[in-house]
């Protein structure tokens, strides 16, 4: 019977540990830097070996802590950090996002596409969000 119970207890001892023995996940080391208008925070993302980079996220905050700018760059070995894409944040007079806009770099032109995408946040009376266009 105890060989039974300890069988059992090993079993489940290792089914935990294969769940969280998948994809680890990938390292993130922040800067944040206050600023006269508001706060600059750099996210620097890192493989799984924590040696490469793979990407990086600049969020600027204006002094209520609003996000209203995110710009993405991806690492390239060659290169450096190149732009990737850029988000700029609108909020209503209730303090809620009102819009997001969406900037791809073009490689070729060397700047921001004009071509954004929109995205118009919706709300009911109660200031839930109810869709997003």
């Amino acid at each position: 019977m105890k060989t039974i119970f300890f069988s059992i207890i090993l079993a489940v001892l290792f089914s935990v540990t294969n769940l969280y023995a998948g994809e680890p996940e990938p390292k993130v080391f922040t800067n944040v830097e206050p600023t006269e208008w508001g706060t600059l925070k750099e996210y620097t993302y890192f493989d799984n070996s924590g040696l490469q980079a793979v990407k990086k996220e600049v969020c600027s905050y204006d002094k209520s802590d609003k996000l209203f700018n995110k710009t993405i760059y991806r690492w390239d070995s060659d290169f450096g950090w190149i732009n990737f894409q850029q988000y700029t944040y609108e909020y209503n007079n209730n303090g809620l996002v009102a819009k997001i806009v969406r900037a791809d770099w073009n490689k070729k032109s060397k700047s921001w596409s004009a071509n954004v995408k929109e995205f118009i946040h919706t709300y009911n009376s109660a200031g839930e969000l109810v869709a997003i266009k």
